[in-house]
């Protein structure tokens, strides 16, 4: 190849899509809000339940049922923990802008 004959540069492109302010972004309303917020709550309180229960039962204090309270007691956390992520992420869904 001779010095006159020179090839173009590509450019690469960016691996990532550059982002440009928050034009991507929907504006969440108030209520969407509230109720995750509200879900957060429940999920660290009945978490909190669970740990208090837990404690309990080291101690003994449930006599021969402690396995079933501890087991009962876990269930429900899941099952609360569930329902509120459900519900943060149907609120969200279910988010409506139109004002």
């Amino acid at each position: 190849m001779s010095e006159n004959e020179q090839k173009p540069v590509v450019p690469v492109p960016p691996v990532a899509p550059v982002l440009k302010g928050s034009a991507g972004r929907k504006e969440v309303s108030q209520t969407t809000i509230a109720i995750r917020q509200v879900c957060a709550w429940v999920t660290i309180i009945s978490a909190a339940v669970f740990a208090f229960i837990a404690i309990l039962a080291v101690w003994q204090v449930f006599g021969d049922i402690t396995g079933d309270v501890v087991g009962r007691a876990l269930g429900s956390l899941f099952i609360i923990g569930f329902a509120s992520g459900v519900i943060a992420v149907v609120s969200s869904l279910l988010n409506d802008n139109r004002n």
